[in-house]
């Protein structure tokens, strides 16, 4: 499988952990700052860390700003490892029923 970092975006509650989940499964780090604390720029040192051994890494944050993502992206640019994004369609109104 080739190296990559899969960016999952939407608002609180609307599957984000779930389908987090199926890449964990499949042995990708999960990097979420509900976990890890701190800031969401927070990780992204974290991010680089495991870029540069060669590990997939799913990022679980709700990323709703083009300034949230941009280190992430930035990153993975740095690093040449393909960033895709991920946003869940689940609605304010969904995500708190």
């Amino acid at each position: 499988m080739k190296q990559e970092v899969v960016m999952v975006c939407g608002l609180p509650a609307s599957g984000k952990g779930t389908l987090a989940q199926e890449y964990i499964n499949e042995d990708y780090v999960w990097l979420n700052r509900d976990n890890e604390g701190g800031r969401v720029v927070s990780l992204v040192p974290k991010l680089e860390r495991h870029l540069a051994v060669g590990r997939n890494v799913v990022l679980d944050n709700t990323f709703i700003s083009t300034e949230n993502r941009r280190p992430f992206i930035e990153a993975c640019e740095k690093a040449s490892v393909p960033i895709r994004c991920l946003r869940m369609g689940t609605s304010k109104l969904q995500a708190h029923d």
